[in-house]
């Protein structure tokens, strides 16, 4: 019971975003700020003025360009921290695109290169960080302009821009505390999948212990697709794969645990647990076709394990209160005291729900049948 407490904990900490941005004075985030955003013109290089019929105004996290080559422009004012503070800047950009930009008409960079289509265009990484020269940015208003584009990618997100800001120039994947835990608790994953894996080849408890290694496995690989972004730098295109493994090891993770929960509750009965798998499975695919955006998706698959396991443990104390109610109904009809004892004390006895009766419980049965021909609770 220890072992399966801790590894329900891991279970649900382990899904913690392992990226927390540390909200400080000298950090302003754009991607909720009002932008206006143009399709470019695929005859020029040259930025819009962003008065035209083919500019609209959307918060900036609004702004889709995937199969397609935008501009926008962000005016703001700039914290006094970030003028005041004396260090190097740089401008954050996380998006699944290829990017350049410019601040007060200044160009500061460009990750990868946009285009209008996929052969011209070159995929930029996931989160980049551009150099913003001394004195580029100053008191009052300010004016950042990016062309962005994502020819390349192979999913449809909801929203392809995760953030913007300006803060101290660093790199952009500097792992954090959040990202050192997550490690830590990757070891503890793969430590427990070669645990429970030597326990379960060794024929301690196979089953059980087979499907915990499964479940620290599950885990662990999602936890390490998780934190890959802070740690590797990769292609924007890449961001797809990421996200479809992050799911499919949560699908695994979740089939595990409650391939756990009916094996301790059913054990007696695998045809049963494997069609109620089933059903879980498909309730799971459902979700990943039909949700959209993978945190939801990833989400939702946790929360149906959760009322899997939770409704197969509803269903086993219903049936047990269902078998003192006949054992009950047995006695009142004329069985005899010393064998609804003796049924009561061996119902109680975990060999009996293994499967595993031995003698006693075979002398009950052939008397109960004697008496009306069939088991009580049967």
């Amino acid at each position: 019971m220890l072992r399966f407490a801790i590894f329900l904990l891991s279970f649900l900490t382990f899904s913690a975003p392992a990226q927390v941005h540390a909200q400080a004075r000298d950090y302003q985030s754009f991607i909720d700020s009002p932008a206006r955003v143009c399709d470019a013109d695929l005859t020029s290089d040259a930025a819009p003025d962003f008065a035209g019929t083919n500019c609209r105004s959307v918060l900036f996290y609004q702004a889709d360009p995937q199969d397609r080559m935008l501009w926008a422009q962000i005016v703001f004012e700039a914290e006094p921290a970030l003028l005041e503070g004396g260090r190097p800047l740089g401008l954050f950009v996380s998006a699944k695109a290829s990017s350049e930009a410019s601040l007060n008409g200044v160009p500061i960079g460009t990750n990868g290169r946009p285009g209008a289509s996929q052969s011209s265009e070159e995929p930029g990484d996931m989160d980049a960080v551009f150099f913003v020269p001394e004195g580029t940015l100053k008191p009052g208003k300010n004016r950042l302009v990016l062309r962005l584009s994502s020819m390349n990618g192979g999913i449809t997100l909801n929203s392809p821009i995760h953030n913007i800001a300006l803060a101290p120039y660093r790199d952009p994947r500097k792992p954090g505390p959040a990202t050192w835990f997550a490690l830590i608790t990757l070891g503890l994953f793969v430590a427990g999948f070669v645990f429970f894996g030597v326990r379960s080849l060794r024929g301690d408890d196979r089953e059980g212990s087979a499907l915990i290694a499964a479940l620290s496995l599950a885990a662990g690989l999602q936890l390490a697709a998780e934190a890959a972004r802070d740690i590797v730098p990769y292609p924007y295109p890449l961001h797809d794969l990421r996200l479809s493994l992050i799911l499919t090891f949560a699908i695994a993770l979740g089939l595990s645990f409650a391939a756990y929960v009916l094996l301790r509750l059913f054990r007696p009965y695998p045809r049963r647990r494997l069609l109620a798998l089933a059903a879980v499975l498909a309730v799971m695919l459902a979700i990943s076709a039909l949700q959209p955006g993978f945190d939801l998706k990833t989400g939702f698959v946790f929360i149906a394990a959760l009322l899997a396991a939770g409704l197969a443990r509803r269903h086993r104390i219903f049936r047990a209160r269902q078998s003192q109610r006949r054992v009950a109904c047995a006695g009142e009809r004329g069985i005899g005291g010393g064998d609804l004892l003796a049924w009561r004390v061996l119902s109680r006895h975990r060999a009996l729900s293994d499967g595993r009766s031995g003698p006693a419980v075979a002398v009950f049965q052939a008397s109960a049948r004697r008496r009306f021909g069939r088991y009580p609770g049967g």
